[in-house]
Parts: structure tokens; sequence; C-alpha cells
């Protein structure tokens, strides 16, 4: 699990991190789930929402991956809709921007074997 900095005071934050996460070369289909929260200083923050990215090494390497992904609405209990999604300060569907790029870990050769 990973976790941004907080952007304070905007309702459009830019954020400009990069995480990186190590994965194997024959790694199946898997989801990357991306929760957005609401800071509050004195209460508990809020679960805003979730967007959801189906993330397969081709994919990464071919660069489907980069763009926008909507934010799927949550409810008080945490619960996300199916496709209700999150409304920005202009009412139009709340989006974040993510970008992928891969980088093959680099193999050290094993030594020979001596007999």
């Amino acid at each position: 699990s990973y976790k941004s900095r907080v952007v304070r005071n905007s309702l459009d934050p830019h954020f400009k991190q990069t995480f990186r996460v190590q994965v194997p070369n024959d790694m199946p289909e898997t989801k990357l789930l991306v929760q957005v929260w609401d800071w509050d200083r004195f209460d508990d923050d809020d679960h805003m929402g979730d967007a959801e990215v189906h993330v397969t090494i081709d994919s990464i390497q071919n660069g489907t991956l980069n763009g926008g992904y909507g934010v799927k609405k949550a409810d008080e209990g945490g619960n996300v809709a199916a496709n209700d999604y999150l409304k920005n300060a202009k009412g139009e569907k709340s989006i974040i921007h993510l970008s992928f790029s891969y980088h093959p870990a680099k193999v050290t050769p094993k030594a020979p074997l001596e007999i």
C-alpha cells in the first residue's frame, strides 16, 4: 500500500509523485485500486471514492494504461457504487490521471559452476 502526500486547500490537487512497484515478468492481469480520501485536520478522513486499473505487463509496456480514470463515489459506509462517479466542483466526473512506465529488473548472471 502506498500513500501520497496531502495537498491542502485544493479542489484540483496535483500530486506529481512516483511510486515504484516490483512485479514479476509473468504477472497475470491484476487490479490496481486507487483510493481517494479527503484529509481532515480535526475529524476522520473521508473516503471519497475509488478508481480501478486493470494491469498487465503488456499494457504497461505499450502505454495503454496512461490516462484518466473515473473515480467511483463511495457512500458514507465506504462502499463504492458501480456506476456512480464522484463529481468535482464544476459538477463534472472526477478523474484521476495516471502514468505508468515499465523498468525491467536487472538480472545478475549466475557465476558458472566450477567442478
